[in-house]
């Protein structure tokens, strides 16, 4: 299926999107991360989202942006290796990056392009990692999408000498359970899989309704559906798990 891209200068980065015209105003948008901006709306299969999305919810606009470790055609295989030595040497390249989609947000919500309450961030692996912090910052980022999420970065092998470092602490997920306990969240994950782990997606998931449960909290939702692995270490996402969740975030978004 042929898409048409559409990039847009900011003062944050650069901007890619798919989907109506931004002359026809506010709409509701998902903002999706998986690899740079253009190969996560263009590249198959980390796209099949996005183009499900685009074909049967057309009034919908699909946002990206390059999240660190594939800027300048860096190997996409190397991400992760990319954020694990940079942390070694001091570097978060992962919070200014939030601040910088939660920026831009702002700036499309004052450039009425963005509908306030109409607003979801979805991801694939480590993407789905990046769309929890930034829902998790943004106030006005209600609904939440997983696929094979990433939820913590302590047990991967790229950062097991990195263990005692502050900033690896820093950037777990579990310091956003307050944030989060308003959302509406929703991974879909195999039962096997190794690379991030099935079972830290799960004590996450329970943690955030423990969270939720203890603190009266009844707004959101937090949900983990699970499934057969399938791809490389159990870390596969099937076309018809995309399907399923691109349709329960097109009808918070609608």
């Amino acid at each position: 299926m042929f898409v048409k891209i559409k990039t847009l200068p900011n003062s944050n980065g650069e901007l890619s999107y798919l989907g109506p015209s931004l002359d026809q105003g506010p709409l509701p948008a998902l903002f999706y991360f998986a690899l740079s901006a253009h190969d996560s709306l263009c590249l198959d299969p980390f796209n099949q989202p996005v183009l499900f999305m685009h074909q049967h919810f057309p009034t919908i606009r699909i946002f990206s942006m390059t999240i660190p470790g594939h800027e300048d055609n860096l190997p996409k295989e190397n991400a992760i290796n990319y954020w694990a030595e940079n942390l070694q040497n001091g570097i978060d390249l992962i919070s200014p990056f939030i601040k910088k989609v939660c920026a831009t947000i702002d700036d499309l919500i004052k450039d009425h392009i963005l509908i306030e309450n109409k607003i979801a961030v979805a991801g694939l692996s480590r993407g789905a990692y990046i769309a929890t912090l930034i829902g998790a910052k943004h106030p006005l980022c209600r609904h939440i999408l997983g696929f094979a999420p990433l939820t913590t970065l302590n047990p991967l092998k790229e950062f097991q000498d990195l263990q005692t470092h502050p900033l690896l602490s820093s950037l777990n997920l579990m310091h956003h359970l307050d944030a989060l306990s308003s959302k509406n969240l929703r991974y879909y994950m195999g039962t096997r899989d190794s690379r991030v782990g099935t079972h830290h997606a799960f004590h996450f998931i329970t943690s955030l309704a423990n969270y939720a449960y203890d603190h009266r909290r009844r707004e959101g939702s937090f949900e983990l559906i699970l499934g057969n692995s399938i791809g490389l270490m159990g870390h596969g996402t099937s076309s018809e798990v995309f399907k399923n969740g691109i349709d329960w975030v097109a009808k918070c978004l609608l």
